[in-house]
Parts: C-alpha cells; structure tokens; sequence
C-alpha cells in the first residue's frame, strides 16, 4: 500500500512540476517579448529586465496558484507579496548577473538572459512550491 501512494504522491510532483513549467514558460514568453521590445526601445538592461521580470513572475504566479498548486484562499494575496519580495532579489541578482554577462562576453544580451532561464525557473518553482504547500523541498 505505501509503494502504491508513494507512487501516486511522486506522480503529482512530476505533474506540478510539467505544470508550473508551462506556465514558466508562458510567462518566460511574456518576459521576453516585454525584454526585447524595451531593450529595442533603448531602455537600459537592467530596467529592461527588471520590468520584463515584473510581469512574467505575476502572470507565473496566479496562474500557478490557481492550476498547478490548486490554492484558493483568502491568504493568496498576501502569499504574492511575499513572491514579489522573492522575485524582486531573484531579478535583482539576475538582472546583475546578465548585464556582467552581456559585457563580459561582449554579445546581445538576449543571450546571458537566456542562460540563467533554467536556474531561475528552478528557483521560482522551489520558492512558489514552499510558498503554496508551506514545505520546503527540493526536487
């Protein structure tokens, strides 16, 4: 009988994590677009990033709230202020990191940004998952 519910708890983790990455992705689509445009636009890197980021990480968090860690309550506001808080760091140390990138490597930087996704995906996804669950894990 425990094999059978660990099996089934280590299913749900695959799928809240295959959902949360579809919506990281979307909102990794957001990010980038909104990033492109303004470093298109002739907005610094940083604030580029930064506003990019803003959007991207609401848009992650209420749709995974809702669809991949099935939470309706009351607290859900006050949880993204607390995910604001992360992610305000989370893109700050980022958003640090592509511009040293960009400079260093002397390339667009599309590229450097491109670079942290996965690490940063990790990132939001254990912060969100702890957030929703109140349980820290690490996959």
């Amino acid at each position: 009988m425990n094999l059978l519910i660990n099996k089934i708890i280590n299913k749900f983790k695959s799928l809240n994590l295959l959902s949360f990455g579809f919506f990281s992705g979307l909102g990794l689509t957001i990010d980038l677009v909104i990033f492109s445009t303004l470093i298109y636009l002739g907005v610094s890197i940083f604030f580029s990033n930064v506003t990019a980021g803003f959007f991207a990480v609401s848009f992650v968090y209420f749709s995974s709230a809702k669809y991949t860690f099935i939470h309706d309550s009351k607290f859900l506001l006050t949880k993204f202020v607390g995910y604001i808080f992360f992610n305000i760091f989370r893109v700050y140390i980022l958003s640090i990191l592509i511009v040293f990138l960009t400079g260093f490597l002397d390339v667009i930087p599309l590229y450097p940004k491109i670079f942290v996704i996965p690490f940063s995906l990790y990132m939001n996804f254990l912060f969100m998952n702890a957030l929703m669950t109140n349980k820290i894990r690490f996959y």
